[in-house]
């Protein structure tokens, strides 16, 4: 009895949790969207003032790299891996929206960046899952903590049966 009801816990956690998937998928859309927005803006000025001064990108960033003075340096990586970051999160946006539900959850597993990550933890709320990918995750998820459960189950059960052997050996001792 024990068992069933830790098993049917167990499933009801699971469903709960996955069914948050595509809720929490979603939340990170969102702050990539706004992540990407301010990196624009970064990219955008950081151009215009290397065209200002007849510079391509790459040409602002070389100088930044070929500098003797140790600020212009740092600030030369620090504004070159920004852009970088622009770069990725502008192409996983992009995959983002052209993806469907499932495969969303699966390119936010793959590459996730962790300041957009924590930024949409943050904010999360959980929400019912209304969708057929919240509904496909909740069976998912109630399918796995079942498993779970039952395998637990197993594993005490044949653990008892185990320890009732060996005391009635010693008994017999």
């Amino acid at each position: 009895m024990i068992a069933r009801l830790f098993t049917a816990i167990l499933a009801l956690f699971g469903a709960g949790t996955m069914s948050q998937a595509p809720e929490f998928t979603q939340q990170y859309r969102q702050a990539l969207g706004g992540a990407v927005a301010e990196l624009q803006l970064v990219a955008e000025d950081f151009d215009a003032a290397s065209a200002r001064s007849g510079l391509s990108r790459n040409e602002a960033l070389e100088q930044y790299r070929d500098t003797d003075n140790t600020f212009l340096a740092e600030r030369g990586r620090q504004i070159e891996g920004t852009l970088d970051r622009f770069d990725r999160l502008k192409v996983q946006a992009e995959r983002l929206e052209n993806a469907g539900p499932f495969e969303r959850m699966w390119l936010v597993m793959q590459e996730p960046d962790l300041l957009v990550v924590d930024g949409a933890w943050q904010r999360f709320e959980p929400a019912i899952p209304l969708t057929i990918a919240g509904g496909v995750m909740a069976l998912l998820g109630g399918f796995i903590g079942w498993l779970f459960g039952r395998g637990t189950d197993t594993t005490v059960r044949a653990t008892g049966k185990m320890l009732k052997g060996r005391n009635k050996g010693r008994a017999r001792a």
